[in-house]
């Protein structure tokens, strides 16, 4: 007997999307931090490369059609260069280190004296191959 097909239930997908901000302990998804390394984003990866990184909680919620959206403002102060590169999703503003759900590199943002950034992050959970 061969497999014909298969595919992840819309049920479980919504599930899964839900739970990524929503989980208890150690699979909670809350925090996200910024640095300055422009390295490109890889599944090797474990938390921001850089040297100059904050990490803030997370305002994280589910959206339909299986997106969880993230919400972090990042201010001046918090870095030391004042340039942002990359970014992640990680577990809380304490809990980052090698516990981040994704990494990701932006066009450099600058931040003079006085100003913040907001950054919104949207995930949605689908189909593989």
């Amino acid at each position: 007997m061969a497999k014909v097909s298969s595919a992840i239930l819309q049920d479980a997908l919504t599930n899964v999307a839900k739970l990524i901000p929503n989980a208890a302990g150690n699979y909670q998804y809350m925090g996200m931090g910024a640095g300055e390394n422009d390295t490109a984003a890889a599944a090797t990866q474990h938390d921001l490369l850089g040297s100059d990184t904050h990490y803030n909680d997370a305002v994280g919620i589910y959206e339909a059609d299986y997106k969880t959206v993230w919400q972090s403002t990042f201010l001046y102060a918090d870095f030391t260069g004042h340039i942002i590169k990359e970014l992640v999703i990680c577990q809380s503003s304490i809990l980052h280190a090698n516990l981040c759900l994704l990494r990701m590199t932006i066009d450099a943002v600058t931040l003079n004296e006085g100003e913040q950034v907001t950054f919104i992050i949207k995930n949605a959970v689908q189909q593989g191959t």
